[in-house]
């Protein structure tokens, strides 16, 4: 038997994760959180960035200039959750008005109309008026501003970690060695937990041969070998004998709990209908990018089945580094529960570089059942951090049984 490997009560075999956080991608190349801002106002200043995504950037940036006292320390600050969760405020601040505007012209329709034709119409232009002048609110620019930067920061750092990706698979296609030689002692039925964005853990499992990207986030990905819009004319050629991806399934799991590079969320227009879907409450609009799926250590790239094959490719689906990190979707909702199942079945968490922040709500509360189980010692729990203070955010949330390894990782 694996020594990681345990059988727990009623034979229910139990599983092994490992919770990757920043620390497990800094010797890679990416950085801690503190430190993001500033690598990414490095990286637009550089030429060969696209325009595009130079624009996004300034969006961000503008909001960060043109912001007003009392704000302009907020905005100054090194830690980026700090801004991102004053963009969200904003956000939901414009949304609420947003709310009150579209109730008042409700309540103006529904209860000041007069019944004559002439003055119904000229009552009409007035309240029409009168809704456009809150729209026009001074006080509302701000936020607008807000709310764009944030669609920005959110777009730039998608094509940022995509450069790190596409660097990545250029300089160790297999993954950091550091970090695959951690990989290569995991087994069938172990559980790669994570709130990293980037691509190091799959490329290194898959290069290992224990992950495949059809089913090793946690959700299905119908992959083809030929791109959606090269589809129409193969089929007519071949006569419907298309060539598909092998029918592998990832025997670890890469959970990614805030979404990932390369993970892409449809527009609107490919919506339920479009897609042949009529159940909203079950509908399945996220792919896998090709950008993504042709990074990875592989010699015939796959794609997946549900891309666009033209038009808006839809919105990056990353969780924002804020204090209300919120997630939507079913695919979300697959992840999480997939790694609250290991997590409940674990016979040992192995933390690296998760420093655990009090802003990590959701995965707080993820991890506090386990607490009378770390009590118990039927739960074994090794962080390696080198901050006291990550160490103890840990001990907080699962008490003092939690072992402590100070070694750097990747650089022992």
């Amino acid at each position: 038997m694996s020594p990681h490997k345990t059988v727990a009560r009623h034979g229910r075999t139990r599983v092994r994760v490992l919770f990757l956080g920043a620390g497990a991608s800094a010797a890679a190349g990416y950085p801690l959180g503190t430190k993001l801002l500033v690598e990414m106002e490095q990286y637009f200043r550089r030429g060969n960035v696209e325009a595009n995504a130079r624009q996004y950037w300034r969006w961000f940036q503008d909001a960060q200039v043109q912001a007003n006292a009392p704000f302009r320390l907020l905005w100054r600050s090194s830690n980026p959750e700090v801004i991102a969760s004053w963009l969200d405020l904003c956000v939901e601040a414009l949304s609420s008005d947003d709310d009150d505007i579209e109730a008042e012209a409700e309540r103006l329709v529904r209860e000041s109309l007069p019944s004559d034709p002439i003055e119904r119409a000229r009552a009409m232009e007035r309240g029409s008026e009168a809704i456009q002048a809150r729209y026009d609110d001074p006080d509302r620019q701000p936020y607008v501003a807000a709310l764009r930067a944030r669609v920005g920061f959110l777009h730039a750092l998608a094509t940022y970690l995509r450069d790190c990706h596409f660097r990545d698979s250029r300089e160790s296609p297999r993954g950091p060695d550091y970090l695959r030689d951690r990989m290569s002692t995991l087994q069938s039925g172990d559980v790669v937990v994570t709130t990293n964005y980037d691509s190091l853990a799959e490329r290194c499992l898959l290069a290992i041969g224990l992950w495949f990207p059809s089913d090793g986030y946690g959700f299905d990905v119908p992959l083809t070998s030929i791109h959606p819009s090269d589809l129409p004319a193969v089929s007519a050629v071949s006569r419907g004998k298309l060539p598909v991806a092998p029918n592998l399934k990832a025997k670890v799991k890469v959970l990614k709990l805030h979404g990932s590079v390369g993970w892409m969320r449809h527009a609107g227009h490919f919506g339920p209908a479009v897609l042949g879907r009529t159940d909203y409450r079950n509908q399945r609009l996220l792919y896998l990018d090709q950008h993504l799926l042709r990074g990875l250590p592989w010699e015939t790239p796959f794609f997946d089945s549900r891309e666009p094959p033209f038009g808006d490719p839809g919105s990056p689906e990353i969780v924002p580094p804020t204090f209300f990190k919120r997630t939507k979707g079913n695919e979300f909702r697959e992840v999480w529960a997939a790694a609250g199942e290991a997590l409940t079945s674990a016979s040992d968490l192995e933390v690296i570089g998760a420093s655990l922040p009090a802003s990590d709500a959701g995965v707080r509360a993820l991890l506090t059942p386990l607490r009378s189980r770390v009590r118990r010692r039927d739960l074994r729990v090794v962080v390696q951090v080198t901050s006291e203070a990550a160490y103890e955010n840990w001990c907080d949330v699962l008490g003092d049984n939690v072992a402590w390894n100070k070694a750097p990782f990747g650089q022992q």
